[in-house]
């Protein structure tokens, strides 16, 4: 495997029961949580009966303390596309940029007095019907720590407007954006961040080795353009990370974020990865029927 061009290009059981329902502290996010999914009705601009900006979000946990509608704290408000400091935290200014018709920033920040942390990786869903769905979709779902830079951590675009998925490690702002970067660079992107995060020194050295091989494996085949073998060495990573999650990998996020939940930001990213390394995978079926 070249290890040194993938480094060189690095840069809870659930306690809430039932149903309950509370207004956020943003009068447009009304949060409802039901067992381990927690779900928030955001409605901005224009007025109550005819809102400018609407969207349906849900998280989905394996494993979860304390969830609740308050504890979760989500907010969203409208930005302003052109903003300099929002432009300055995404990866590309001339290929990502914030959609003018949803110009939305979705804020997780759990209550640190409200005691909440998950394990492994959360399901991030994000409906809007501002968004329009068509063939090779640009639009991608892209998490960032507050003030860091975005990062995309899109698993699937669906279409019905739009509907992008994704999971995550961590919170706490979400942006629907349109990123025009080819598969291939997004996924040398998602190579690269998880060849970095595999050199944390809190994983355990044989767990790392492990996990290193597989995605040395899953590069290589990449750069040879085996994309469905790649993804099959992906999914040895990820079944790598499950397996190991806990015990010689850190998984666990809580409120503050004093915690490096690495093992859900491994399995976010591979996932991502995942997608691209689909479209690459789909791309090539299509030109062999055109041929």
């Amino acid at each position: 495997m070249n290890r040194k061009s993938l480094q060189f290009r690095a840069i809870a059981c659930c306690l809430s029961i039932g149903l309950v329902i509370a207004e956020s502290a943003n009068a447009g996010v009304v949060v409802s949580v039901e067992g381990n999914i927690a779900r928030a009705d955001i409605a901005l601009g224009g007025t109550p009966e005819n809102p400018q900006y609407t969207a349906n979000v849900s998280f989905t946990f394996d494993s979860a303390i304390g969830l609740s509608a308050e504890n979760l704290n989500i907010t969203a408000q409208i930005i302003d596309p052109s903003d300099p400091a929002l432009q300055a935290r995404l990866p590309d200014g001339n290929l990502v940029s914030v959609p003018s018709n949803f110009p939305v920033l979705i804020s997780v920040n759990p209550l640190l007095a409200g005691g909440f942390e998950f394990l492994g990786a959360a399901y991030v869903d994000i409906y809007t019907t501002n968004l329009s769905y068509t063939g090779n979709s640009p639009y991608r779902l892209y998490k960032a720590s507050t003030g860091a830079m975005f990062t995309d951590l899109t698993e699937d675009v669906i279409p019905g407007s739009i509907r992008c998925r994704s999971r995550t490690g961590g919170f706490s702002d979400f942006l629907i954006v349109v990123d025009l970067r080819s598969p291939r660079e997004a996924a040398e992107d998602k190579f690269a961040f998880l060849n970095a995060r595999l050199l944390d020194a809190a994983i355990e050295p044989a767990a790392r080795g492990a996990m290193q091989r597989d995605l040395e494996e899953s590069y290589e085949e990449f750069l040879e353009g085996d994309y469905e073998d790649a993804r099959e060495e992906l999914d040895d990573l990820e079944l790598r990370v499950t397996a190991v999650a806990g015990t010689a990998l850190p998984n666990r996020w809580r409120a503050g974020g004093d915690l490096d939940n690495i093992a859900g930001s491994l399995e976010s990213s591979a996932a991502s990865l995942d997608f691209n390394l689909r479209q690459l995978e789909d791309e090539d079926e299509d030109e062999d029927e055109e041929g």
